[in-house]
């Protein structure tokens, strides 16, 4: 997560009271009753095809991170039959439907087509791609259930707070 982003998440986060969300990928002892966090930093559309140790980016890519998403909602409503500690940790199934979901990434797509080398064309005839994959997620998350979504590709359009720290 950028410092940009990280600002943006503390003071939107404390601004309305709410608590932060427990990562999903460290999710021993979390409490997810109000949420999960799927992401992770350094992560972009576009599935890379390299190591993180090579690129710097995160090999968990939107499409990635949607799996665990749908795998998540999937199994929360039958460990919270199992009762006890669990009821107290995972979200009721009509807390999906109300929840809101945001997205903030396809800043390092940009990014990891130039630290790959990549031209200036050629990152921008990516963009098409990047832009199509981003909005199939959205598409296929708000699709079960009416749901509020904060698209964010502010730094796709020029807006980078890169650099701001």
């Amino acid at each position: 997560m950028e410092c940009g982003d990280a600002l943006n998440a503390f003071y939107s986060t404390e601004s309305l009271g709410l608590t932060y969300l427990s990562a999903y990928l460290d999710s021993l002892g979390s409490n997810f009753s109000h949420g999960a966090n799927f992401a992770t930093a350094g992560s972009t559309i576009r599935p890379q095809n390299t190591t993180i140790s090579q690129s710097g980016f995160s090999p968990i890519s939107l499409d990635v991170q949607f799996v665990q998403f749908s795998d998540f909602r999937r199994r929360s409503p039958n460990i919270r039959e199992k009762g006890e500690i669990f009821e107290k940790l995972l979200p009721k199934e009509e807390d999906f439907s109300k929840a809101l979901y945001a997205f903030d990434i396809g800043q390092n797509d940009l990014t990891a087509g130039y630290k790959l080398n990549l031209s200036t064309e050629q990152v921008k005839a990516y963009v098409p791609d990047v832009l199509r994959q981003f909005s199939n997620v959205i598409k296929r998350t708000c699709k079960s259930d009416k749901r509020t979504t904060l698209p964010s590709l502010h730094e796709m359009v020029g807006l980078s707070t890169t650099g701001l720290c």
